[in-house]
């Protein structure tokens, strides 16, 4: 997990519309972090892991022509608001498995109504394993560009 309960539970108390967060349990709260977390931890991000978990990262960053490794000892806000974010997805009612067999509908028919959906789409977020969209642009920026390769020459 990327923040304490007690973080989690100020990030709550400072957002809007937290209600599935509000009536869970703390046990059930503990649980959305954990499985939050490890959504997280299966994205492809910038710089390498220092330990276990995907945060906190090093970078390889060049100044003057040289390369110098800095490490970042803390995990940045944005990575522990994602986690909250998923966190209250998966605690209130919406259900992940059912949105994402939805995705692949090709026409409903209700009545006199018909919907077809193109099943050649998937929103990115859901594509990757992250069943917020909210949390999807606080994580987007520390996510490795996946049209781009890196090449080092050694001697």
């Amino acid at each position: 997990m990327y923040n304490t309960l007690s973080e989690a539970n100020t990030y709550f108390s400072e957002r809007l519309n937290s209600e599935p967060w509000d009536s869970a349990s703390n046990t059930d709260r503990t649980k959305a972090l954990i499985m939050a977390s490890r959504a997280i931890d299966r994205l492809n991000f910038v710089g390498d892991k220092i330990g276990s978990a995907e945060f906190p990262r090093k970078f390889t960053i060049l100044i003057d022509g040289e390369e110098v490794v800095v490490e970042d000892e803390v995990v940045p806000e944005n990575i522990k608001y994602a986690e909250c974010e998923i966190a209250l997805c998966l605690l209130s009612e919406y259900d992940v498995n059912l949105e994402a067999d939805n995705s692949n509908v090709e026409q409903s028919t209700f009545g006199p109504m018909t919907m077809r959906s193109n099943v050649s789409f998937m929103p990115q977020h859901f594509a990757n394993g992250i069943v917020s969209a909210t949390a999807w642009q606080y994580l987007k920026p520390y996510l490795r560009d996946p049209v781009c390769i890196r090449i080092n020459r050694v001697n």
